[in-house]
């Protein structure tokens, strides 16, 4: 199940956390279920947290170099370049050597300013991840 994981700020402290999202019918209400362990350790037990929608990332099932898990939203940094990219998700567009053609494309990608969208592939090959869209936007505007 870890394509539908997500990480979100919970409302309450702004934490983040990594979970399940479920949306209650009817109501502008975010929750997210996490699994936690009780004291001994040996059962986990299942908890939610009410979070902040606008926080929502999606799991790439990805990781970065530095073995985290990749989420969209997430900034990273490729060390060979040094240029600073944002994992998103959604439709970008692509360029198809074999059709020689651009084509829209819906999946994560990165966004780097000057540079055209591309697919993330492994990012464990290039990608070191420096921070993230909501807590480290100093990050994005050093680059412009």
């Amino acid at each position: 199940m870890r394509e539908n994981l997500c990480k979100a700020k919970r409302k309450d402290n702004g934490e983040w956390i990594e979970g399940y999202i479920f949306k209650l019918k009817g109501k502008e209400k975010h929750l997210m279920f996490t699994g936690e362990f009780d004291k001994s350790g040996a059962f986990p037990k299942f908890v939610h947290h009410e979070i902040e929608p606008a926080t929502i990332c999606k799991c790439t099932g990805k990781e970065y170099m530095n073995g985290e898990t990749a989420y969209e939203g997430d900034i990273y940094k490729n060390p060979k370049c040094g240029v600073v990219f944002v994992l998103k998700y959604g439709t970008y567009t692509a360029y198809c050597p074999a059709d020689k053609t651009y084509m829209d494309n819906v999946g994560f990608f990165a966004e780097a300013e000057g540079y055209p969208q591309m697919p993330i592939g492994d990012l464990s090959a290039y990608a070191l991840k420096i921070g993230n869209v909501f807590d480290n936007t100093e990050l994005l505007e050093k680059e412009k």
